[in-house]
């Protein structure tokens, strides 16, 4: 069975996916020499109404339904400027958008492209994210609605702890080793990304 952790890494596949295109088509844009065709179906720019889709239905599992509602919001902007430009070059193979019909589609596509840089920070974690996120028995517990005591009896079979406690400070794991434990020790899914509400960053 999938890992439902993984939607994150998903949905920021299609993220880069759709930046990648806005950031081309912006290019165009901004040089002047814009390029109806790009937005037919099968043009290798063309933004497809099921990867937006795809990629909000991943920010919702990952508990972003207010970024996927906005991710929406601006697609649909997008949609509007597009098809207009997109429809008349059709009918007319020698048309070419206007100064204000060009910045108008311009600045849709600058804020679906700033919108989704700002996405892709919150999707996509720095490479170090899981290696400085260090967490103790108590908070592994709380994970898998367990006791710190049922986890203690079980310590000869976990991973060993990333930092050994001592003086009064608890041993302490890293998540990205533990998780996979805990998955298999009570089957069930565990967010890569351990909850920043329980996060407490290594001291020093």
């Amino acid at each position: 069975m999938a890992d439902p952790s993984s939607s994150s890494s998903r949905s920021a596949s299609v993220i880069r996916s759709l930046q990648g295109k806005l950031r081309q088509l912006a290019a165009d844009l901004r040089d002047f020499s814009p390029r109806p065709e790009a937005l037919l179906p099968g043009s290798t720019l063309a933004i497809r109404e099921n990867e937006v889709q795809e990629a909000a239905g991943f920010l919702e599992q990952d508990g972003l339904g207010p970024s996927a509602k906005r991710l929406l919001g601006h697609w649909e902007k997008f949609l509007v400027r597009a098809t207009d430009v997109l429809a008349k070059s059709v009918d007319d193979p020698a048309y070419k958008p206007s100064e204000d019909e060009l910045e108008a589609l311009v600045g849709t596509v600058a804020g679906f492209e700033s919108f989704l840089t700002e996405l892709a920070r919150e999707t996509e974690p720095a490479e170090d994210d899981q290696a400085v996120c260090l967490v103790t028995l108590q908070q592994a517990a709380a994970m898998v609605n367990r006791s710190k005591r049922s986890l203690e009896r079980l310590k000869p079979k976990m991973p060993p702890p990333s930092v050994q406690g001592g003086g009064g400070r608890p041993d302490e794991w890293a998540w990205s080793e533990l998780r996979p434990w805990l998955e298999k020790e009570f089957e069930r899914p565990l967010p890569e990304r351990f909850p920043a509400d329980r996060f407490r960053p290594p001291v020093g």
